[in-house]
């Protein structure tokens, strides 16, 4: 007897979903308990992640920190340019700059940090220092949220994650 078994066609695992007869669609994964504001320091601090794109298909895919909307807000993701990635930072509705860099391929896993504080932004890619800026005016930001997009709800991440944090500093 073989009992339970499932026959994969693609390339990666699925998760098995019981359907008892019906069409169902798996739902999206969703972060809770990821922190508030006292796991956040608006001032200052490190957003990483080990991050691998499900298609270069030249649409933005974002994470983030934010007050829940676009106005303030420190976010990194793929952009609607082949093999890029996008760091951005907005405060109190004025963006602070705006940066893309060139991957040699998203579908790839890469380790990214993105260190920012007052003046003082670096893009790290596996580990070698890619982009910086020194024009981050984060005075009166508040980052209170993470999330899998832009802060606001739009441009959502879909990607594979091996790692996400935030470091306080």
């Amino acid at each position: 007897y073989i009992w339970g078994a499932q026959l994969e066609e693609g390339s990666y695992a699925t998760s098995y979903i019981p359907t008892n007869g019906t069409t169902v669609t798996r739902l999206k994964d969703v972060v809770t308990g990821a922190g508030d504001v006292n796991t956040f320091n608006s001032e200052e601090g490190v957003l990483y992640a080990e991050i691998a794109a499900l298609a270069d298909d030249l649409t933005f895919k974002r994470i983030g920190l934010s007050d829940g909307t676009e106005n303030n807000r420190v976010h990194l993701g793929y952009t609607s340019a082949y093999n890029s990635i996008q760091w951005f930072i907005k405060s109190n509705g004025v963006t602070q700059f705006s940066n893309i860099v060139a991957l040699s391929d998203i579908l790839n896993y890469n380790k990214i940090a993105f260190i920012y504080s007052q003046n003082n932004c670096k893009l790290y890619i596996n580990g070698i220092l890619t982009d910086s800026s020194t024009t981050a005016d984060l005075s009166n930001m508040l980052l209170n949220t993470f999330s899998f997009n832009q802060g606001d709800g739009s441009n959502n991440f879909y990607g594979k994650t091996k790692a996400l944090k935030v470091y306080k500093s």
